[in-house]
């Protein structure tokens, strides 16, 4: 039984010789308190790296939580996440910051609430 990756991957997919540049892609970055400081820095770090070898902002993220404001990730690392609204506000994708602390009931709705609207998560 294979999961279906076409959603996903036509998300990854950039045309950098469209006729108005690249197409830029939005993600939510869910956090809860105690977050994976590492996995994290993982993540935004390969955005940052794809956008400067494209040379243009293709990739944009935003930090969200169930609890918005600053969200404490398990070794000290602090991000200003804003609040991750029932039912508004999605992003192309979200990816969700494991850690040991974290509620699965709190970004499991959210990413149902994606999948909905038939965007990946």
């Amino acid at each position: 039984m294979g999961s279906d990756y076409s959603s996903f991957r036509s998300f990854m997919t950039v045309d950098p010789k469209t006729p108005n540049g690249p197409v830029q892609r939005s993600l939510e970055i869910y956090v809860n308190k105690g977050f994976n400081d590492l996995e994290l820095a993982a993540s935004t770090h390969t955005l940052a790296t794809a956008n400067d070898i494209v040379a243009d902002d293709i990739f944009r993220w935003r930090f969200v939580s169930d609890t918005p404001g600053f969200v404490s990730g398990a070794t000290g690392t602090i991000v200003r996440a804003e609040p991750a609204i029932q039912d508004h506000g999605f992003s192309d994708l979200m990816v969700a910051i494991g850690g040991k602390t974290a509620s699965k009931a709190a970004w499991l709705r959210r990413a149902r609430a994606i999948q909905r609207r038939a965007l990946p998560v």
